[in-house]
């Protein structure tokens, strides 16, 4: 059953169940394992270890996943290369999640939207200027029918970790629900002003 699900999950056949209750695992077909350079593999009491050629940029992507997901993140992904930016897309059981990383810790971003239904009928009401955010450096886009909110992302110890994402996942939720509220009252007059004519 574990096969199958991770199989599934992967898209990929990277577990294979062999004789005797074992499993064998291709790292290979995994995206995130694929370009390592496996020396050694051991199952501890913290799980399974794993020591691989130096490359900092599967470390970095293993590290942030790890981070994420003790952070009780879920859906976490690492942005694919040809992207305009790299990073991770995450959620929770709230919001959609793009965190942009950066060379520089102060240009590393974390960005949320919200689409608004067509059907509403209130897009050619939403402007950039609708919106209100709650702090100077968030900045609040509108692009076909999204509303983007993206905000910096505050690091207050010396390199990300599973504290700082909670914080600055907490900050941007409170940013959207202004967002949020501020479409239902657009959406509240534009009901009204309908009642009236």
């Amino acid at each position: 059953m574990l096969t199958k699900y991770v199989n599934y999950c992967t898209t990929a056949e990277a577990i294979e169940t062999i004789p005797r209750g074992r499993i064998k695992i291709h790292l290979d077909k995994i995206d995130q394992t694929r370009q390592m350079e496996l020396h050694s593999l051991t199952l501890t009491e913290q799980g399974l270890e794993m020591e691989f050629a130096e490359n900092l940029n599967l470390y970095e992507h293993l590290r942030m996943i790890q981070i994420l997901l003790r952070a009780r993140y879920t859906r976490v992904h690492v942005i694919p290369e040809d992207m305009p930016y790299f990073g991770y897309w995450f959620s929770d059981d709230c919001l959609e999640y793009t965190l942009m990383m950066a060379d520089h810790p102060a240009d590393i971003r974390l960005r949320s939207s919200v689409h608004v239904m067509e059907w509403l009928g209130i897009e050619h009401n939403l402007s950039k200027e609708s919106f209100q955010p709650l702090y100077p450096t968030t900045q609040i886009e509108v692009q076909y029918g999204d509303i983007n909110v993206t905000i910096p992302v505050t690091i207050a110890y010396k390199e990300i970790n599973v504290i700082t994402m909670i914080r600055n996942c907490q900050r941007m939720k409170e940013e959207m629900a202004g967002v949020m509220a501020t479409i239902l009252d657009i959406l509240g007059q534009t009901y009204n002003n309908h009642r009236e004519l």
